[in-house]
């Protein structure tokens, strides 16, 4: 009656097998977790075989052999063997058994017992907890990754402004001994200076990654659009090849150039003029190497010989010094008739990046 009472009391499930694996005992606890079974009939091994008990994975099944009431029969000790009981209906329940043999006197085996723990709501505890671990690791995470990517902008913004700043100091050191007065000297660096803040704008709108080619012509006529002196037909055409943001500058400079020069002495300085844009990549290896013609016509016709002049100077320092390419400017009597190849800058992992339409 005493060992009755102390069995009925227990929080933990008690199962006490024969020699044969034969259930004699089973405290209430017992019950609620793996289900009424009648003493004496249900053998362990044959209750294994239904899909009741997983390994502590969760999801592969209890060989008999490997319950911990069967390895105990068999006359060994188990501790802390974790079984989830899955049966139809029911909430499943994640136990943590410790069984051990019976012996007599003699030391004959004469059955077994097991006491299994009910670790449910402390595997529920674990779930939570982990969940939130990998919840505050990802957190960590894109911080972190927020974190570098503002610092990397930073310094990228850095060095674009430092460049910017060194180019501005150049551009007034070369236009110093080739103006005349103040006023001469404001109308050669305005349309500069207003495409470096074009360029600016972009690389703003990008988070100073680069934009597409395409867009970056788009955008520098229509900034300079207000410098024509005629409106013209302005044709533009080819892939869109995604330039890199240092290569922005130097790009937009030499168009500034030839623009300017389009409104003083070509195109855009009579009616009727027009202006054809086109590039096209320069076969499929990489780096990925682009060829541009400005092409010119309606304009007034170009006399001979063409004297060189400080845009002449500047689009050469700029296509060599930054874009690493070549140029050739052409002035044929119709028109202007300039090509420009430039490579497509690799990025980090040696890949250039660019899309083809």
């Amino acid at each position: 009656a005493e060992l009755k009472m102390i069995l009925e009391s227990m929080g933990d499930g008690v199962f006490v097998a024969d020699k044969e694996g034969r259930l004699t005992m089973m405290n209430p606890a017992a019950e609620r977790i793996s289900g009424t079974i009648p003493l004496g009939i249900d053998l362990p091994k044959a209750r294994a075989q239904q899909p009741y008990f997983f390994k502590g994975d969760g999801k592969t099944r209890c060989l008999p052999e490997e319950l911990p009431l069967v390895r105990s029969i068999k006359g060994e000790n188990v501790d802390d063997s974790e079984v989830l009981v899955r049966r139809p209906g029911v909430p499943e329940v994640w136990t943590s058994a410790t069984a051990r043999p019976l012996r007599n006197q003699s030391g004959e085996l004469t059955g077994a017992v097991v006491v299994v723990r009910d670790m449910t709501e402390r595997k529920r505890h674990e779930a939570e907890l982990e969940e939130a671990n990998a919840s505050l690791r990802k957190s960590e995470e894109h911080f972190k990754e927020l974190a570098d990517s503002h610092l990397r902008l930073a310094r990228e913004v850095e060095h674009r402004v430092r460049n910017n700043l060194q180019g501005l100091l150049g551009l007034v050191s070369v236009m110093r001994d080739r103006t005349a007065d103040v006023r001469s000297f404001a109308d050669a660096i305005e349309s500069r200076l207003a495409a470096m803040r074009h360029v600016h704008e972009l690389l703003a709108q990008t988070r100073w990654e680069g934009v597409g080619l395409r867009k970056l012509v788009d955008e520098a006529l229509r900034t300079l659009q207000h410098m024509a002196c005629e409106p013209a037909e302005v044709n533009i055409a080819g892939p869109d090849i995604f330039i890199r943001s240092r290569q922005l500058l130097p790009l937009t400079m030499v168009i500034v150039e030839w623009f300017t020069n389009s409104c003083k002495y070509g195109a855009h300085s009579v009616k009727g003029g027009s202006l054809d844009i086109r590039w096209e990549l320069i076969g499929n290896s990489t780096p990925v190497r682009v060829r541009l013609q400005w092409t010119e016509r309606g304009g007034p016709v170009i006399r001979q010989p063409i004297e060189p002049s400080l845009g002449t100077e500047l689009v050469n320092g700029f296509v060599k010094r930054e874009l690493a390419g070549t140029v050739e400017l052409r002035y044929p009597p119709q028109g202007v008739d300039h090509v420009l190849e430039f490579t497509v800058r690799e990025d980090v992992a040696g890949s250039p990046e660019w899309k083809g339409t």
